[in-house]
């Protein structure tokens, strides 16, 4: 089964990464009303690092893994997409949770999964590239 693609929009001002010196920030939102697999991609062009987490008002808990890319329209299963985190991390029910990465990568691929049903709340994704 293919991966339910999410578009993520940038938050704030819209200067490219190249012409500013603050942080990337961008965002994503998905239904969570089935166990399928939900992916947001992103065009980070990192230089620090990566920090990324999720927003989980649902009755179920969700498991988020993020990989790499050097090109746009990756698939987390295609060998084109690298696992930075093979084993993800959890963000409880109701709850929000973030990590962070330095593996650094021109694109990223947030992918985010219920074990069980949920019950049909918005799940909001967030990732912020950062300076060394």
């Amino acid at each position: 089964m293919a991966d339910t693609a999410f578009t993520a929009a940038e938050l704030g001002d819209s200067i490219s990464n190249q012409q500013s010196m603050k942080p990337r920030a961008m965002s994503g939102t998905f239904v969570a009303d089935d166990t399928d697999y939900h992916v947001m991609e992103l065009d980070m062009s990192v230089k620090g690092g990566l920090t990324y987490g999720a927003t989980n008002p649902s009755d179920k808990d969700m498991t988020i893994t993020l990989y790499g890319a050097f090109e746009l329209d990756v698939d987390p299963g295609d060998e084109a997409a690298f696992p930075i985190d093979t084993t993800g991390f959890t963000v409880t029910a109701g709850e929000s949770d973030y990590t962070t990465t330095t593996d650094k990568f021109p694109y990223y691929l947030i992918r985010c999964k219920f074990a069980a049903g949920p019950d049909g709340s918005t799940i909001t994704v967030k990732a912020c590239s950062w300076e060394p």
